[in-house]
């Protein structure tokens, strides 16, 4: 997970950097919010967000423990991966 941020917050500053230094803010911007998207529906999906409360105990009972850690942790790296791509976006998007 450290190294899934590591390479969020680096990709999210060469966003900010090539965006801020070409003059081009509006669609640096809009690509940094676009990765921060798809990882938001990347963890939406796999956190069960989107699915209704007997659909996620159903998949909770008949999926094992291995599986769910797996899910679980599939969740969590790309919620750390989606925060730092949102916040260069904002700032790229509002200078």
């Amino acid at each position: 997970m450290k190294k899934a941020f590591v390479i969020s917050v680096i990709t999210a500053v060469i966003l900010f950097l090539v965006g801020w230094l070409s003059g081009n803010t509006e669609l640096f911007g809009k690509i940094a919010v676009g990765i921060g998207v798809f990882f938001f529906i990347i963890a939406g999906l796999t956190s069960g967000a989107f699915i209704s409360g007997s659909q996620m105990q159903a998949n909770f009972h008949s999926e094992s423990k291995q599986s769910r850690a797996e899910r679980r942790n599939m969740m969590f790296v790309s919620g750390v991966v989606m925060v730092p791509q949102f916040i260069a976006g904002y700032f790229l998007l509002t200078l």
